[in-house]
């Protein structure tokens, strides 16, 4: 029998995984732009990593051990999913992480796309490898906006390329840190 994993959620609407592997919803929350909700399983105590899922990159941040700072961690190459799966595990088990948020990159209207479905079942194997919970994050524009900032820092073409991914983790991170502790009703469970 498959062993039971904690839920993943996605921004609006409180998600599992049933036996099929599909995406069950239960209820539309209200909420912030993570709109997190109850789903029966707490977080695990410890930091949180932010991931930017990316077809060549996986920019990865990391949550202060107060849950209030996210900071840049490093960039991933994606050489397979099984090597990012193996280095995003190793990252939580050396740095004491209790769960991951995943960007999810919606449509404008909402929608979900390829890239989304694709971060939802990379979130999967994610869960399933790592045995820690995945929160999936509404994640549209942070790369555009990561890259603006960026811009305004002065920084090269080269330089922002390079660190893009890693910042836009940083981006997803402090979202879902800052719902959290505003939203602590919603955000405490995944």
């Amino acid at each position: 029998m498959r062993e039971s994993l904690p839920p993943l959620l996605l921004e609006g609407f409180v998600t599992t995984c049933n036996n099929s592997g599909n995406l069950t919803n239960f209820s539309k929350l209200k909420g912030g732009r993570g709109g997190l909700g109850a789903c029966g399983e707490s977080e695990k105590v410890g930091r949180v990593i932010g991931i930017d899922l990316g077809e060549k990159r996986v920019g990865v941040s990391i949550s202060d051990e107060m849950l209030v700072f996210a900071h840049p961690l490093c960039v991933i190459p994606f050489k397979s999913t099984s090597f990012v799966l193996e280095e995003l595990s190793s990252l939580a088990e050396r740095y004491g992480v209790g769960s991951f948020v995943v960007g999810i990159p919606k449509n404008m209207d909402g929608s979900l796309g390829e890239p989304a479905r694709r971060a939802i079942r990379f979130s999967r194997k994610l869960q399933s490898r790592s045995g820690l919970p995945v929160i999936l994050w509404d994640e549209r524009l942070t790369t555009s906006q990561a890259e603006k900032e960026m811009i305004g820092f002065g920084l090269s073409r080269k330089r922002r390329r390079m660190s893009i991914d890693e910042a836009a983790s940083v981006l997803i991170l402090e979202s879902y840190l800052w719902n959290r502790r505003n939203n602590p009703d919603q955000s405490e469970r995944s």
